[in-house]
C-alpha cells in the first residue's frame, strides 16, 4: 500500500506541475495553437493544386479566377504541362525555351497571368519560349525536381533561371515550421502542400526524402499551450541545427551541372535584396557562376500588391522583367 500511495503522490504532483505550467503559459500570452486560416477561393473547383508523390504538389491544370482574402479577384491560367501561362495560348512552334523556376514571386502570386515578369519577358523575346515554372511554396529543391521531371522528359530549355531568395533555405530542409505555415493556405483553400525535404548525411552529401512529408502536430497542441509550447521550442531547435545555406547551395550547384549537361546556360537570380540573398549570390559568382540581383525595394508605395496580399504587385513585377529581359536577350 505504500508503494501505491509513493506512486499516487508522484504522479499527483505531476499533474499539479503540468496544470501549473499550464496555467503560467496562458497568463504569459502562450496559448494552444490555433491556426490563422487564409479564406482563399478558387473557382472552379475549390482547389490551384494538385498531390504529386515527388514534388508534393503540383499546379491543377485549368484557368482559375482566385480570390484574395479581401475578396479581390485574380485570374490565372495553368497549361497543361503544368506551368502558369505566359502567353495567350500555348504556341506548339519549335523556339528555344527558357525556363524559369521559383516560388510565388515568380509564379506572380496576386497578379493576373498577363502582369507576371515571366509573361512581360515573352512579350519581349518572342523569338524565345518563355516558361513559368513558379509555383507558391516551392523551394529550390522543389525547383531542382521539377527541372530534372522534364529533363527525363526529353525537353532541353536554352537557358535556365533558378529565382533565388533566402527564405527558399528553410524549404528546402522542410523545417518543421515552413511546414507549419503552409496550414494556412492549405486548409485555407488552395489544396495540398507537402514538401519533400533535403539534408546532408555525415559525409557532406546530399540526400533527399523518399516522399513529401505535411506538418505533423504534437498531440494536444490545438488544446493545450504546452505542448504547442514545446513544439515552437523543438521548431526552433532544429532552425538552428540545419546547415540551411549548404542544402541550399548544394541543391543551386546540382542544378546549374545538370543544366549544363543538357547544354543549357544557368543564371542564379536574386529576387530578395537581404543580406542572406546577396551572400548567395555572391558565393555563386566566385564558384564561377552567372548571378544578377533583380529585387527591388518592395517598402516602397506601390510595390506590394496592397491592399489585397502583400506579394509583389504589378509594378514590382515590371521592374524584375526589365531587369531580366536585357540578360536574357544578349544570352540568345
Amino acid at each position: 500500500m505504500l508503494i501505491f500511495a509513493r506512486w499516487g503522490l508522484s504522479l499527483g504532483t505531476f499533474l499539479l506541475m503540468l496544470a501549473l505550467l499550464e496555467g503560467i503559459l496562458r497568463l504569459t500570452k502562450e496559448p494552444p495553437w490555433q491556426p490563422d486560416l487564409v479564406p482563399f477561393r478558387v473557382e472552379p473547383g475549390g482547389q490551384l493544386y494538385e498531390d504529386d508523390p515527388e514534388l508534393g504538389y503540383r499546379l491543377k491544370p485549368g484557368r482559375f479566377t482566385v480570390f484574395m482574402a479581401d475578396g479581390f479577384p485574380v485570374e490565372t491560367t495553368h497549361w497543361s504541362s503544368p506551368e502558369r501561362a505566359t502567353a495567350k495560348a500555348q504556341s506548339p512552334g519549335e523556339r528555344p525555351e527558357i525556363w524559369i523556376l521559383g516560388c510565388s514571386y515568380t509564379y506572380g502570386w496576386s497578379v493576373p497571368d498577363r502582369e507576371t515578369f515571366p509573361w512581360l519577358a515573352q512579350e519581349a523575346l518572342p523569338e524565345m519560349r518563355i516558361r513559368n515554372l513558379g509555383v507558391p511554396g516551392y523551394g529550390d529543391l522543389q525547383a531542382w525536381l521539377r527541372m530534372r521531371e522534364d529533363l527525363a522528359g526529353r525537353k532541353r530549355p536554352d537557358t535556365v533561371v533558378l529565382v533565388y531568395a533566402c527564405f527558399h533555405d528553410e524549404r528546402n530542409a522542410g523545417l518543421r515550421r515552413w511546414q507549419k505555415s503552409l496550414i494556412r493556405p492549405r486548409d485555407g483553400g488552395l489544396g495540398p502542400q507537402a514538401q519533400p525535404r533535403a539534408r546532408l548525411d555525415r559525409e557532406g552529401n546530399l540526400v533527399i526524402s523518399p516522399r513529401p512529408e505535411s506538418f505533423r502536430e504534437f498531440p494536444g497542441m490545438r488544446r493545450w499551450s504546452l505542448p504547442h509550447s514545446i513544439e515552437k521550442r523543438w521548431a526552433k531547435l532544429e532552425a538552428n541545427a540545419v546547415p540551411l545555406a549548404d542544402i541550399s547551395r548544394q541543391i543551386i550547384r546540382r542544378m546549374a551541372q545538370e543544366a549544363e549537361q543538357v547544354g543549357a546556360w544557368f543564371l542564379l537570380a536574386g529576387i530578395e535584396n537581404d543580406p542572406r540573398t546577396r551572400a548567395m549570390l555572391d558565393w555563386w559568382r566566385n564558384q564561377g557562376g552567372q548571378a544578377v540581383n533583380l529585387s527591388v525595394d518592395l517598402e516602397q508605395p506601390g510595390m506590394r500588391n496592397h491592399p489585397h496580399d502583400v506579394h509583389p504587385g504589378p509594378r514590382a513585377h515590371r521592374k524584375y522583367a526589365d531587369k531580366l529581359i536585357p540578360i536574357l536577350r544578349e544570352k540568345s
